[in-house]
């Protein structure tokens, strides 16, 4: 069995540097006792020929975009959207190397695309944007790019769904200074919540208030207090009770980063520190969501055991007071399982959460279905080089049609076997 390291790098035209994440240093400190082992997938996971089916809807080739941000958004009107990372019809430089700018593209549930909008180098709109769009309550869309805008620290667009484009606010106006590819998300007093990997007070990140109209107040700058996280990463997440949760990358108790609940009057509580032994959960990424049982639940790229050098991967659950379990660890049949699962996860119609892993698994990175009582399931498994699409390292969204949508970030195939080279794709996986 061949074991792939997190953070795959594929040497593409297009990929950048943020295509692939590097594993955590080795821990420090004295271990704790590790959490209890996950229990083994039951019924056991479905070998590669009885996987779910899976439709690829649309395979991105540049002009279109290339490497499609994500999870796809399904905004009002039922069409797809996603920011690419490159790709579309402008160029940018990068010091002597010149790539595409990327776009924001639409997809519809058929699997035509268009593009919205084409980041250009010129403007101060901003360019290459990273991470998720969200849709604001008048049905505009919202995103980040991590280059561009006034100080070419990044930008906050608007986007209507005729393509009408509006920068709402460049990075380095305040103190937020650079997003880091972080997003947002819609509070219900209509206001976005975000964070930002550096700036603040002492350039350990920021969480932040913007007004739908681009007005930017800093709530809270990390590294106020020695264990209160450095570099927040990912999305706030809004729970039902109104307070803001999220994770930092690093700092906290161990070093590995933390747990936090904000209020909206900027009042940090840290809940849980990751680490310190490749047994705990660790390499936070944000993406929380809230189960029907109220607790949340988010992923880790390592940590939780298994083969890997710091561990395989987690997903987690923590109740909004601060009681932390491992729900499940990969690692204990990476030829199944898959390692390293995703940022954003999705419960489904069934109260199963639906994710991907972005290698291992009997090709390149599978979907997989888990039960909140830990038993895991593979239901696909994308890849081989050359063979199919690959990389699904996005997540996967539930649709309104209930079935799972999500993007690759490579295809060297059509899932026939077909040699079809192209840099992500949009598919469909329906639930029964």
């Amino acid at each position: 069995m061949i074991f792939m390291r997190l953070g795959l790098a594929t040497a593409t035209l297009f990929c950048l540097s943020s295509c692939g994440g590097d594993s955590p240093p080795p821990p420090t400190g004295t271990p704790t006792s590790a959490p209890a082992p996950s229990p083994a997938p039951t019924p056991p996971p479905k070998a590669a020929e009885n996987l779910q089916p899976i439709e690829y809807l649309h395979f991105y080739l540049g002009p279109e975009g290339s490497q499609p941000n994500g999870p796809p958004l399904q905004a009002s009107d039922g069409n797809f959207y996603a920011s690419t990372k490159v790709g579309g019809e402008n160029d940018c430089r990068f010091s002597s190397t010149i790539i595409s700018c990327g776009v924001v593209t639409k997809v519809t549930p058929n699997g035509e695309a268009s593009v919205l909008h084409a980041f250009d180098y010129t403007s101060d709109g901003g360019f290459n944007p990273n991470g998720r769009l969200i849709e604001g309550p008048e049905g505009d869309l919202y995103g980040v790019t991590t280059r561009g805008g006034a100080y070419d620290s990044g930008t906050i667009f608007k986007l209507s769904l005729d393509g009408t484009f509006k920068v709402i606010h460049s990075f380095g106006e305040t103190a937020a200074r650079f997003s880091g590819g972080n997003t947002f998300t819609l509070g219900a007093d209509g206001y976005f919540y975000g964070t930002t990997t550096v700036g603040g007070d002492d350039d350990c990140g920021t969480i932040y208030r913007l007004s739908p109209d681009g007005m930017m107040t800093i709530l809270y700058s990390f590294c106020q207090t020695p264990t209160d996280g450095i570099q927040p990463n990912g999305d706030p997440f809004v729970a039902n009770d109104g307070t803001l949760y999220g994770t930092t990358h690093i700092g906290g108790e161990h070093g590995r980063g933390t747990i936090f609940r904000l209020s909206t009057d900027g009042q940090l509580t840290t809940l849980h520190n990751f680490g310190p032994s490749s047994s705990d959960a660790l390499g936070s990424q944000g993406g929380l969501i809230q189960g029907p049982d109220g607790a949340l639940y988010g992923a880790t790229a390592s940590g939780g055991g298994g083969a890997c050098p710091y561990g395989c991967g987690t997903i987690y659950r923590i109740t909004t007071t601060g009681d932390f379990s491992i729900v499940y660890g990969f690692g204990t049949d990476q030829s199944v399982n898959g390692v390293g699962p995703a940022r954003y996860l999705t419960f489904g119609e069934d109260g199963y959460i639906y994710g991907t892993t972005r290698t291992g698994g009997p090709g390149r990175g599978t979907v997989f279905r888990l039960s909140l009582d830990g038993y895991l399931t593979t239901i696909f498994a994308f890849g081989p080089l050359q063979k199919r699409p690959y990389d699904p390292e996005t997540g996967v969204v539930l649709g309104n049609d209930g079935h799972l949508y999500g993007f690759t970030n490579y295809n060297d195939g059509d899932g026939t076997g077909i040699f079809k080279l192209g840099f992500g794709t949009f598919y469909r996986i329906k639930l029964n």
